[in-house]
């Protein structure tokens, strides 16, 4: 391809999309017999074909589109077919330009996410979670994420190969991590699996990727971990704790909950990474967090867990 559709010159065509079999006939196909493999147009599609690409209303028989679901979910039922707590346009996004959260609050419908919510609007799809009875987007047993370990462990690797793939695809000054979620010498020193492992000329330095700033965990368990870690390294250790998760900023007394894009993240992880590599330890086992609550990226905090003796 060479021009876009505004600036395309005569005899021009789409390169890129498949267009209907049909002879002469230059509209995208959404109908065929194999699921994502269309082949005709609905003007020239053959008996028997159907829509392969758009998604389908859940309930047996029914070829109409879907546009109600679980809130915070993808839509599974037509407006004929919807099932009890389900709302139409269930993913949407918040209304605010460039935002990208799923909208939670509103006057009538859900148009905002909490972050750009007005002081009148209401949850129309977070609720209380019939397990833990905390307020969360919940599934269709009504269990939050939290409660629910498959979909726990398949969101937490997520966010963590999210992290390893901005990891391959880089180096912070020619370094590359050594170990990725495994045990130290085959568990000889312990069962704890760090989650990146990098080697420095002086020291070791760990990545964690605690999702949600590990709040549900005691931080007496957390300070636990590292020790065993770096005593099983048997070397000065610094361990980065990188939240993926949304955090609280308190700017002048008050509090604001913040959630920075990937690639900003991104940015501000590389540059901690540098400099925990560079700089020589001071203690035998230190940590620094970044965008944990009341993270300031202009202070870079540390924290000595073991010092030397």
């Amino acid at each position: 391809p060479l021009y876009c559709l505004t600036h395309k010159l005569d005899g021009m065509k789409d390169v890129i999309h498949r267009m209907c079999s049909h002879d002469g006939c230059e509209t995208q196909p959404s109908y065929g017999t194999v699921w994502k493999k269309p082949l005709y147009c609905l003007t020239h599609k053959s008996d028997g074909m159907k829509d392969v690409v758009n998604r389908r209303c859940s309930h047996d028989g029914c070829e109409t589109r879907p546009n109600y679901g679980i809130p915070g979910h993808l839509s599974e039922y037509c407006s004929e077919h919807k099932q009890p707590n389900t709302i139409t346009n269930p993913n949407k996004r918040c209304s605010m330009k460039n935002c990208k959260n799923i909208a939670l609050y509103g006057v009538d419908r859900a148009i905002r996410c909490e972050y750009h919510r007005e002081s009148n609007h209401i949850d129309f799809v977070q609720r209380v979670c019939t397990s833990c009875g905390l307020t969360y987007i919940l599934d269709k047993k009504g269990v939050c994420m939290m409660c629910d370990p498959n979909r726990f462990n398949t969101f937490r690797l997520a966010k963590q190969t999210r992290v390893k793939q901005h990891l391959n695809a880089t180096t912070i000054a020619g370094y590359k991590y050594v170990s990725y979620d495994r045990v130290i010498d085959d568990g000889v020193c312990g069962k704890e699996r760090p989650d990146f492992l990098f080697e420095a000329w002086s020291h070791y330095v760990v990545l964690e990727v605690d999702e949600n700033q590990h709040k549900d965990r005691q931080e007496l368990c957390e300070c636990t971990r590292m020790v065993n870690i770096s005593q099983g390294l048997g070397m000065p250790t610094v361990f980065v704790r990188y939240n993926p998760d949304e955090y609280y900023v308190f700017p002048d007394g008050g509090r604001r909950k913040v959630n920075p894009a990937h690639s900003r993240r991104m940015k501000a992880l590389d540059l901690r990474l540098k400099m925990v590599l560079f700089t020589v330890p001071t203690s035998y086992c230190s940590v620094t967090s970044l965008f944990f609550d009341g993270y300031d990226e202009t202070k870079p905090d540390y924290q000595v867990i073991t010092p030397y003796e």
